[in-house]
């Protein structure tokens, strides 16, 4: 494993290691945690590609993820959408 950033949290590092050693994926949306795990070929995701994945699986529809995310930025999440209707339709998979 590469080394990890000073930067990083314990629980970043933790979880960083955790995925690598059970070849899961990594969820975050710190640059630094986001760096690192690409640089250990860590799948990852951050919140909203857990939105968008609700949303495709049937947990939510897309009217509470764009609520939800609504709520986030209104909490100061830094979001780089302001509805996920754009990303869904680029994000969409045909059915098999």
């Amino acid at each position: 494993m590469n080394d990890l950033s000073p930067k990083l949290g314990a629980g970043e590092k933790s979880c960083i290691a955790v995925a690598r050693h059970r070849q899961g994926a990594f969820a975050s949306d710190d640059l630094d945690a986001r760096t690192t795990a690409r640089g250990n070929r860590i799948p990852l995701t951050g919140t909203l590609g857990i939105l968008l994945l609700s949303i495709e699986s049937g947990h939510i529809s897309l009217e509470q993820g764009n609520s939800f995310l609504e709520q986030l930025i209104a909490s100061g999440y830094r979001s780089p959408v302001q509805t996920l209707d754009g990303l869904l339709k680029k994000c969409t998979r045909p059915p098999p």
